[in-house]
């Protein structure tokens, strides 16, 4: 069994290691705290691909999930475990990973610290392990995670994400008046020139 073989850090509650553990003793033993990894995928128009669990999964089989999802290895960070998720499950590299954050998801199968990354992509996606995905509008999809069918670690890295989101669109906004004061400005020098 892959889960067996795969060797994971475990961590303390700050997210420091403190040891090794195989995926499947991590899910077995509810005090080894280890690192997942999330990522939301948007394309040029801000929709969202979510994808749906195959219903052989051990945990949350059919739920709805994110983009990728996985444990860290060790001795691998959140971002390479993102890059490498996002192209064995998608088929996508190459993209800039935007960290969103990190945050506790602990239940009763299991305690990870989730590390959360977003990007941008238009091309075709391949799907790897989930058995469907599908794009959303950000309402749609926000309705469809709190409608109870999605996977912990969405639950808590879409609550982490409109966060991050709403500050993108300030510092966007911020960005977009900045380029306007400045053609205002380029534009009364260039008028003031051509008067005098």
């Amino acid at each position: 069994m892959a889960g067996e073989k795969e060797i994971i850090d475990v961590v303390d509650e700050n997210d420091n290691i403190i040891g090794r553990a195989s995926r499947v003793a991590c899910h077995i033993d509810n005090s080894l705290i280890h690192r997942g990894v999330m990522l939301l995928l948007f394309d040029s128009t801000n929709r969202v691909f979510l994808t749906q669990r195959g219903e052989n999964k051990s945990e949350f089989p059919g739920a709805l999930d994110a983009s990728v999802a996985g444990h860290v290895r060790s001795g691998e960070s959140y971002e390479q475990r993102a890059e490498r998720e996002l192209q064995e499950e998608l088929g996508v590299s190459g993209v800039e990973l935007k960290k969103v954050g990190k945050f506790n998801c602990f239940t009763a199968s299991e305690r990870a610290i989730e590390g959360v990354f977003a990007c941008k992509f238009d091309g075709e996606l391949v799907l790897g392990e989930a058995a469907s995905g599908k794009f959303y509008t950000l309402k749609e999809a926000g309705d469809a995670i709190a409608f109870g069918n999605a996977t912990p670690w969405l639950e808590g890295g879409w609550k982490l994400f409109k966060q991050f989101w709403l500050k993108e669109q300030a510092r966007e906004a911020r960005e977009r008046e900045k380029q306007r004061a400045k053609r205002v400005a380029a534009q009364k020098d260039l008028t003031k020139n051509v008067v005098t």
